[in-house]
């Protein structure tokens, strides 16, 4: 089946008279449907591909800044992860080595001290 332009023209007009409402309502679709397709591809992943990367800033690029946050971390991401395209680790074993040392400074400082 053709359809010549003029036909194709007309389609496309008239399915965009819509009401108000309803952009209002392809608004939270879209809104929607975008926030799970950021979500399915940076939940639980620590880097993303770089065309995956290109098409998600391009999505994002039309929403507001806290919407892009809001999604952003919903999904275990930082804005700033997601411009830098992978996640930087913080250790948490450095933390806890530095505790655990502190803690055994302190035990033998305690210890002499109760000698003396």
């Amino acid at each position: 089946m053709n359809l010549s332009n003029t036909q194709i023209a007309s389609t496309s007009c008239s399915t965009s008279k819509n009401s108000n409402s309803d952009n209002d309502g392809n608004k939270k679709a879209d809104l929607s449907s975008l926030e799970s397709v950021v979500f399915s591809s940076l939940s639980g992943y620590q880097a993303i591909p770089v065309r995956v990367k290109i098409l998600l800033h391009r999505a994002l690029a039309n929403l507001s800044e806290h919407n892009v946050e809001s999604i952003l971390n919903r999904a275990g991401w930082t804005k700033e992860n997601f411009e830098r395209g992978f996640m930087i680790e913080r250790s948490t074993m450095l933390l806890t080595l530095a505790t655990f040392c502190k803690d055994l400074l302190r035990y033998f400082y305690d210890a002499l001290q109760t000698r003396i």
